[in-house]
C-alpha cells in the first residue's frame, strides 16, 4: 500500500514540475519576443463615420471603402 501511494505522489509531483517548467519556458519566450506589427493594419467599417480618428486632439476623417477604412492610424 505504501509503495502505491509513494508512486502516485512521485507521478503527481513529476507532472506538476513539467507543467511549471513549461509555463516558465513559454513565459520567458514571450518576454523576449518583440510585438509583431502587421504591415496592413486595416480597420473594419460600415460607413465613413466609423473611420474618424482623433489625432493630437483633432478629428481626422477617412473614407470607408470595401468595408475597410482607407487610413487606420494617425498620419
Amino acid at each position: 500500500m505504501k509503495k502505491e501511494s509513494s508512486k502516485k505522489k512521485i507521478i503527481s509531483l513529476t507532472i506538476l514540475a513539467i507543467f511549471v517548467l513549461s509555463s516558465l519556458g513559454f513565459g520567458i519566450m514571450q518576454m523576449g519576443s518583440e510585438p509583431q506589427q502587421q504591415e496592413n493594419d486595416f480597420k473594419l467599417c460600415r460607413n465613413s463615420s466609423d473611420c474618424i480618428l482623433i489625432c493630437n486632439g483633432q478629428p481626422f476623417y477617412s473614407n470607408c471603402t470595401n468595408n475597410m477604412c482607407e487610413i487606420s492610424e494617425c498620419p
